[in-house]
């Protein structure tokens, strides 16, 4: 058996090229624009398969893509535009900031 630095075999790319042409076949087909998504997604999941357990594995790659779209410090909460007009829900009931 050869191996590389790395210890690569040709096993291992031949696994990776399998498992690559299952991934095309699901999307049916691809664009060469995408193609490097596509292998970055195939190394993503290659790599949480082998860190992470599978009942764990949903969990962990959405927090895992999550800490590169959006950070929310506690900070930036309080500056977070409120979803419903307070007023408007509770002001009948006559308490608190509204009595």
């Amino acid at each position: 058996r050869y191996a590389t630095k790395n210890n690569h075999t040709v096993s291992n790319v031949n696994q990776i090229h399998s498992e690559l042409s299952i991934l095309i076949s699901k999307k049916h087909g691809i664009s060469t624009r995408h193609l490097q998504d596509y292998l970055n997604w195939l190394l993503f999941l290659k790599k949480i398969k082998y860190r992470v357990k599978a009942e764990a594995r949903v969990s962990f790659t959405y927090m895992e893509s999550m800490k590169q779209v959006h950070t929310i410090a506690v900070r930036n909460i309080t500056k977070l535009p409120m979803p419903i007009d307070l007023y408007q829900a509770y002001g009948a009931y006559h308490y608190g900031i509204f009595s």
